[in-house]
């Protein structure tokens, strides 16, 4: 039976990649996005004067402008072949982390999970940038692992460009008192943000006001446009009758919480920092705005699980854990509500139709839960699993004897 499913599950991976590659060189919106946006600061246009809205930072900008060099195919086709790249980093990387010593079996669901999810093909046929953040901060938890602060810097300050997936990392090394990587990744947004500048001949401090009020005025608006898949927002604001005001800050104080929880489980599982990154990439997810295809980011906590099989102790929450994250094979609230056309507010009135809609955030916020819950309970690695390969009797997924 496992056999079956997990090549079932390889032949949907395999369908998944090809149709994501066939698909993809007709639509890259968001790369020709972020070639207008690298192209007009090139041009000297400041977007905010143009009353165009930009999510992107203005360091982003900077970073991206090489893009507009190319024509929209091109630019295209090579986003295409970076995000199939940075694919297959991203495979590499987490199991070069996490499964050196796992069965072949094990590596092979990781991957086959990976490329079945509907955020990895929404990723690469829309040219987003979520899939070369997701490498950028694996390649910094590889650097760091080796204790290479510097490179694990540059890496975490160029992951920088999509800062809403990647500021939570920013703020561990803080907290880990890291000084010189934090030095090192605060300096490229900074020089990139001073060339913006100079370019436009405007002071740092009248941009970096335009976008935090540029972003204000847009997060705190009802509209769908700046609604995420796995931010928690929606569904506060919905079970509080739909009042903006009180949702924010209603979702304000369970931030607060959820950090002060987030805090005590650090505290108390310093060494085990495996935790650490799957917990920090599933609060990155629910905190604020994010789109489906910066679920790729779920890639950390997916590895994080499958090394959790090995222990009696932890095997049943990995299994549940790791049957969640399948689910975003499917895009469930997408399928409802942009495939199906269905009426959203019908669906909210329905206890199944509430779930669906709001699956993915709580999917995310509920496994961040679990893991502060494990992180306090279990806070040392040693006390969870231990270093050594699988066998069959410890993991459903490893290979038994002929």
């Amino acid at each position: 039976m496992a056999d079956i499913a997990l090549g079932v599950l390889c032949l949907l991976a395999a369908a998944s990649l090809a149709f994501t590659i066939v698909s993809a060189p007709g639509m890259g919106k968001d790369i020709l996005y972020y070639r207008t946006i690298g192209g007009s600061w090139a041009s000297g246009i400041y977007l905010p004067d143009t009353r165009v809205f930009y999510g992107p930072a203005p360091w982003t900008a900077v970073a991206l402008s090489p893009v507009s060099l190319l024509s929209p195919p091109r630019a295209v086709i090579a986003m295409l072949v970076l995000n199939l790249a940075a694919s297959a980093f991203i495979l590499w990387a987490a199991l070069d982390i996490w499964g050196w010593h796992w069965s072949i079996r094990a590596r092979v669901l990781l991957c086959a999970m990976f490329l079945v999810w509907a955020p990895f093909r929404i990723v690469v046929r829309n040219g987003q940038l979520s899939l070369v953040v997701t490498a950028l901060l694996l390649a910094f938890i590889l650097a760091r692992k080796s204790r290479r602060w510097f490179a694990a810097g540059a890496l975490l300050g160029l992951s920088l460009i999509k800062y809403p997936l990647s500021f939570l990392f920013l703020a561990y090394t803080l907290w880990k008192r890291e000084w010189k990587t934090a030095a090192v990744a605060l300096s490229i947004p900074a020089a990139l943000t001073l060339l913006y500048a100079v370019r436009l001949d405007l002071s740092p401090v009248t941009i970096g006001r335009d976008y935090i009020s540029d972003i204000t005025r847009n997060l705190v608006v009802k509209d769908t446009a700046f609604t995420g898949t796995t931010e928690i927002k929606p569904i506060v604001d919905q079970f509080l009758g739909g009042h903006p005001g009180l949702a924010i800050g209603a979702t304000i104080v369970l931030w607060v919480g959820a950090l002060v929880a987030f805090a005590i489980a650090l505290a108390r599982s310093r060494r085990w920092e495996d935790a650490h990154f799957a917990a920090l990439s599933l609060f990155t997810l629910w905190i604020v705005f994010h789109r489906p295809y910066d679920s790729v980011l779920l890639i950390i906590p997916a590895a994080v699980l499958i090394d959790l099989l090995r222990q009696p102790s932890t095997k049943r929450l990995a299994q549940y854990g790791l049957a969640l994250l399948g689910l975003f094979a499917l895009s469930i609230p997408g399928l409802l509500a942009d495939r199906l056309k269905l009426d959203q507010e019908t669906l909210s009135r329905n206890p199944l139709g509430f779930i669906g809609l709001h699956l993915e955030r709580l999917i995310v916020l509920g496994l961040f839960s679990a893991l502060l819950v494990l992180m306090i309970r279990l806070p040392s690695p040693s006390k969870t699993v231990d270093q050594q390969p699988h066998t069959s009797d410890d993991c459903p997924l490893s290979n038994k004897p002929a």
